[in-house]
């Protein structure tokens, strides 16, 4: 879901991507795009956003996973042997513990909050998946679903959601043990044939908390960990923004900017809080 702003007289339209929404409205500016992002600092302006509510604000390291996950991957997955195996362990031990929290496309938990906020969303669940997958080994990666928009309102405000899943390329173990794909083969490509034996070298996977968009196959794109921390920090800023913390919001948006400086998404919700 995420999510993203963009003002308008008397409503304001909110975009974010916390693990289904985003879309930005833009502003004019004397500045290019790439110029603006290469000054991320020129737009930022902490003395508009001094109230109590900025020190709520607390930097995330959003792959890092609690010690009592990263123990359990350790002693039931780790030692499973090939990426394949480990990968279909992951997929069944992450669909299984998303059974145990309420699914919310409006709050965005990170690692650290999910027992204690007991919420997820199509954001938190790639997310762990991800940072599960990235300490065993596992190849994956986000990316953003081009799925139809999808619009909702929360306190005067316009939200379009967008959709984030995991897709990776496994190495599968054959009759003639493990063999391993061509490291300059794209994510795109499917199935490597090997030449010699045509069998199946590699698998590519997509997870998805909503089984359905990965039947539609719609456009994706993968993003960077950059991109992905920008747009959490985004989605928070959006829910600040909703409980009226008008600070902490801020500081969400300051960091997502920091992040992705070429963020339509970070830099709308920038112009909506100004």
């Amino acid at each position: 879901m995420s999510h993203a702003l963009t003002a308008f007289p008397a409503l304001t339209l909110l975009a974010l991507l916390s693990a289904c929404s985003s879309a930005p409205e833009t502003f004019e500016t004397s500045a290019s795009p790439a110029a603006t992002a290469a000054r991320p600092q020129e737009l930022l302006q902490d003395s508009y956003f001094v109230d109590a509510s900025a020190a709520q604000f607390t930097p995330v390291d959003i792959f890092a996973l609690p010690p009592q996950i990263t123990a359990w991957l350790d002693e039931n997955i780790a030692g499973l042997g090939d990426e394949e195996r480990k990968y279909r362990a992951l997929r069944s031990w992450a669909f299984d513990l998303a059974d145990q929290y309420e699914y919310n496309p409006e709050v965005t938990a990170s690692l650290d909050e999910l027992d204690e906020i007991g919420i997820v969303n199509c954001f938190s669940f790639s997310n762990l998946f991800v940072a599960a997958a990235r300490h065993l080994n596992v190849p994956a990666e986000f990316q953003l679903v081009y799925t139809p928009p999808s619009w909702g309102t929360a306190n005067q405000a316009w939200v379009l959601n967008q959709h984030v899943n995991v897709t990776g390329r496994v190495n599968r173990i054959t009759d003639r043990g493990s063999e391993r794909s061509a490291k300059d083969l794209p994510l795109q490509t499917g199935t490597y044939l090997n030449p010699e034996a045509i069998r199946e070298v590699f698998v590519r996977y997509v997870v998805d908390l909503n089984p359905r968009i990965v039947v539609d196959e719609y456009r994706t794109e993968i993003l960077t960990d950059h991109q992905v921390l920008a747009l959490f920090y985004a989605n928070k800023a959006a829910e600040a923004l909703f409980a009226d913390k008008l600070g902490l919001a801020y500081q969400y948006t300051k960091h997502a900017v920091l992040a992705d400086p070429a963020s339509a998404t970070a830099l709308n919700t920038l112009g909506v809080l100004y």
